[in-house]
């Protein structure tokens, strides 16, 4: 009765998607057993409903492609809730698919049945239910119908703006459906794939880039890479439209020898290559949030030490910008966000290929519809020609002219940064209070900061090589203290790291899934490093991770509560434990032993970075547990974060 379910089934496989996330249930049979029958897919079971949802969210981010949930009726759905609205704001393509009772089982009192109809709102690109009276129209039209449906979705969901689409399926019984290959192979297009409508690169034309080049060149501005959201990170889809690593026209990375030109250690950045060329034509620094592909470059333009140095007012003065140019989210760093608020004559650009106003400072006055890797680039490219290219008109008339006149005209360029005292202001902040900084490597006691700067040391060719292990690694960062602990000590440089985050609502709930499922995606190497609260709020993902033969390593921050709250107005109010602190006690070692993952507490800095890399090339779920304290802490971060101005 359900037959059309298998062609919805093989759409979805026809257009892309490869991964599926099950959560138990009755009434999602006629789905996920075709799921299962058709064998093109990855599968995964998660009993947990918020953790499936965030499992899916840390695949999607990975792949840039659209990941399948298959939830039964009734409230389970709604469990995928906070991962939806995370998708929706990090803009991650879900394709949610809720079992549903059919349409005379509603407002009755039926078991296991609500009104699933818009379940997500506001926070979906899309939403359809996949009509149960179909069934009886015929076997090919309903087959056809069902591919339709699942067609519009998937465009929604890969649109210009990625994100979740939503579709409601209520099903009849008998529920366990014929999966027979002819009924997968009705309605499917032979000898070609459906066509879908794709939106390519948004770029300007350049009437629009002209002008737009004339209110930048020579003024004193800064370009703000937030985290990286969307295609942002998604270097395959860059490379298929013509943009591919992006070095050529970047001049300034520095590429260590050895072991960073082996294209196996390194990332391909597309993005980041494309801000710093940007930066050099611009003469502009180039702020990288730790979640922007930016920071795991090097260059003597980046700046992530900002959040240190922002906090003395005559740094605040002496930088005080005339443009700023945002790309992606809003930055991690508060007092960037002040900043911004504070300059807000400068004129603030908005450049996002959505057209989203995503600056919660209230400061943007221009948004420019366009893809921020294809702005960067061209505004590079223009700018170095029209300054440069006269001088070397003879170029131009060689086989390869246009190439070396563009590249004599970055080195000329480059010459210049020099001489711009605007940016070199921003450089000497970055300069001195790195100094002061990197005394955190001298610290005795247990602190997050030091430990974050050991990783950020250690996971490099030397440590990979002598372990024996894979030399490129994801780094996932749970929110509320671990992130702005990243902000300040995780340095720029690190081109054989990915580094995420949810930053779509910042919120505490399904780190390890997230992790997880990043680490799922292609099989790499991934570590997490998170809080205690964080941790103890998902922890059944680590059930999930272990039943399905999953491997993470978990760097375990406890100070024993929400250790961000030291910094807040809330520290010293009654009962500031009980509201604010939140302390749960909990032994994890013992949690470990009930989960059987394994477990290692971390009482010292030695060998820290080495028992990281072991626990990755034994593979499995481990948990090195540090325990630091909330007060300690906080001083010590005041005092390796204070940074004196100096003319």
């Amino acid at each position: 009765m359900n037959e059309y379910i298998a062609a919805a089934v093989d759409e979805l496989f026809e257009l892309g998607v490869r991964h599926v996330v099950f959560s138990g249930g009755s009434r999602s049979t006629s789905m996920a057993v075709p799921f299962m029958a058709h064998g093109g897919y990855k599968t995964y079971m998660n009993i947990d409903e918020r953790s499936a949802g965030f499992f899916a969210l840390g695949l999607a981010k990975r792949l840039h492609t659209p990941v399948a949930l298959v939830c039964t009726s009734g409230s389970a759905g709604a469990h995928y809730f906070p991962a939806v609205i995370e998708a929706f704001h990090s803009r991650v393509p879900l394709i949610v698919l809720t079992a549903d009772r059919p349409p005379e089982a509603q407002f009755v009192g039926a078991p296991q049945t609500m009104d699933q109809v818009k379940l997500f709102g506001s926070f979906v690109h899309h939403f359809e239910t996949l009509s149960p009276d179909i069934a009886g129209s015929g076997a090919l039209e309903s087959s056809l119908y069902a591919r339709q449906v699942i067609q519009r979705a998937y465009m929604k969901a890969m649109d210009v703006v990625p994100g979740p689409v939503h579709i409601n399926v209520p099903l009849r019984e008998p529920l366990v459906p014929d999966t027979s290959a002819e009924q997968f192979a009705k309605g499917r297009l032979s000898g070609a794939k459906r066509f879908v409508t794709q939106s390519g690169i948004m770029r300007l034309s350049e009437n629009a880039l002209k002008p737009l080049i004339e209110e930048l060149k020579g003024r004193k501005g800064i370009i703000l890479c937030g985290p990286a959201t969307g295609r942002d990170g998604d270097d395959e889809y860059y490379r298929a439209n013509g943009y591919g690593n992006g070095f050529e026209f970047c001049q300034g990375v520095e590429i260590r020898p050895g072991f960073y030109d082996n294209p196996k250690n390194v990332i391909n950045n597309a993005y980041g290559t494309a801000m710093l060329a940007l930066g050099e034509a611009l003469e502009a620094p180039v702020l990288a949030d730790p979640l922007s592909p930016v920071r795991a470059l090097n260059h003597p333009l980046i700046i992530d030490k900002y959040d240190a140095f922002l906090s003395n007012e005559e740094w605040q003065s002496e930088l005080a910008p005339e443009y700023i140019l945002m790309m992606g989210q809003m930055p991690v760093s508060k007092r960037l966000q002040q900043f911004i608020k504070k300059h807000s004559a400068a004129v603030c650009y908005q450049i996002d290929a959505g057209a989203g106003y995503r600056n919660g400072t209230v400061t943007t006055n221009r948004v420019i519809q366009c893809d921020p890797i294809a702005f960067a680039l061209d505004v590079a490219k223009q700018l170095i020609y029209t300054l440069w290219a006269p001088e070397m008109i003879d170029n131009l008339l060689t086989t390869k002219g246009e190439l070396r006149t563009f590249l004599k005209a970055k080195e000329n360029l480059h010459k210049k940064l020099s001489d711009n005292a605007y940016t070199k202001s921003w450089l000497k902040a970055q300069y001195r209070t790195s100094l002061s900084m990197a005394r955190v490597r001298e610290e005795k006691t247990l602190f997050e900061g030091k430990f974050v700067a050991l990783l950020n040391d250690g996971l490099d060719e030397r440590t990979f090589i002598k372990h024996g292990a894979p030399q490129t690694v994801n780094v996932v960062v749970a929110n509320s203290m671990p992130i702005r602990d990243f902000d300040y000590f995780w340095r720029q440089g690190k081109p054989n790291t990915r580094v995420f985050g949810n930053r779509g609502i910042n919120g505490i709930d399904g780190t390890e899934s997230t992790a997880l499922g990043i680490a799922a995606a292609l099989g790499e190497q991934t570590l997490l490093v998170t809080g205690d609260l964080s941790f103890f709020h998902d922890l059944n993902g680590l059930v999930m991770g272990k039943n399905e033969g999953l491997n993470l390593v978990i760097v375990l921050f406890n100070n024993d509560g929400g250790g961000i709250f030291e910094y807040l107005p809330q520290k010293g109010i009654d009962n500031f434990e009980y509201l604010f602190g939140t302390p749960q006690g909990l032994n994890y070692s013992a949690l470990a032993d009930l989960m059987g993952i394994h477990y290692q507490a971390v009482t010292s800095y030695e060998d820290f970075e080495d028992n990281v890399v072991r626990a990755m090339k034994a593979g499995g779920i481990h948990v090195l547990e540090v325990k630091t304290n909330r007060e300690v802490s906080r001083e010590l971060h005041r005092k390796y974060t204070v940074t004196v101005y100096e003319k």
